[in-house]
């Protein structure tokens, strides 16, 4: 018999100490669990307004009476052919201010050299009252020989340095060759509302205004490139020639009128490169 009672109370002796231990224990789950509920709270109050912002629509703007409304419009990209700043190019502070252009109706009908310039646009080409001046003594430096890739279809002249005169006109000629100054890729003629530039991206250049002007027109860009017209430029030549004029012209007939030593013929030279081995013989001093 007393070993049916110990065998009954050994199930009971267990249950009491797991109450007991289950007992000891309840305080420990239940911290546990309180900062289980503090950290999900703290978590809430930081990502509920987040979420709240995100999603929430905002109100319509109330259009000002007597201001119209702005349509959305699109922003150009830039690209490689955008033209550099206007401000690179120094201004004729003697310069008068820009006169209005001939209209339309002045214009010869069906010349196709006849343009029209804008009203707010002045135009120094054919200038009455240029004249070149009586002393030609320009400082021009500059190589006349340009060596270049045999299988270049393009190159830069290097910077050019001008100095000797107040005015000048630069007119650049050349044989199957293209000359493009300022933004390649794109006809210049007006910087600063006056025409400087005649003949962008042709074989006859002309460029006329003060010394600094024309200086930083032929420097721009990385300097003034040529193009060949039907090929490779090895070989080639091209004439830069200067003239000190009493004011801005870009009339050719000055381009005749130039002294010797202000004139410059550039060849491009094309250099020997080549793929082939040369072998020589060393001789070997005894």
């Amino acid at each position: 018999m007393e070993i049916g009672r110990g065998s009954r109370r050994t199930p009971l002796l267990r249950a009491r100490a797991a109450a007991e231990v289950m007992r000891n224990q309840e305080p420990r789950i239940l911290l546990y669990r309180l900062l289980a509920l503090a950290l999900v709270g703290i978590v809430l109050t930081i990502v509920a307004p987040v979420i709240a912002d995100e999603n929430a629509t905002p109100p319509p703007m109330e259009e000002v009476a007597g201001q119209p409304s702005q349509s959305a419009s699109p922003i150009p990209s830039e690209s490689a052919s955008d033209a550099p700043a206007d401000l690179i190019i120094p201004i004729d502070p003697s310069a008068p201010s820009p006169s209005p252009a001939p209209s339309a109706n002045s214009a010869s009908p069906g010349d196709p050299n006849s343009m029209v310039d804008s009203p707010d646009s002045m135009t120094v080409g054919g200038s009455a009252t240029a004249s070149p001046e009586s002393i030609q003594t320009l400082q021009l430096n500059i190589p006349t020989v340009l060596p270049v890739d045999p299988r270049a279809l393009f190159s830069y002249l290097p910077p050019i340095n001008v100095s000797g005169s107040r005015y000048l006109l630069a007119c650049l000629r050349g044989n199957n060759l293209l000359f493009d100054v300022y933004a390649k890729n794109s006809r210049d003629s007006f910087f600063n509302e006056v025409q400087l530039v005649e003949g962008d991206l042709t074989s006859d250049l002309l460029i006329s205004g003060t010394t600094d002007q024309v200086v930083a027109i032929l420097n721009s860009g990385g300097g003034t490139r040529i193009v060949g017209a039907r090929g490779p430029l090895g070989g080639l030549y091209l004439s830069l020639t200067l003239i000190a004029l009493t004011s801005p012209s870009l009339d050719p007939v000055h381009c005749g009128q130039a002294s010797a030593m202000n004139s410059r013929t550039i060849y491009l030279r094309a250099l020997g490169l080549g793929m082939d081995l040369i072998k020589n013989g060393i001789s070997l001093n005894r």
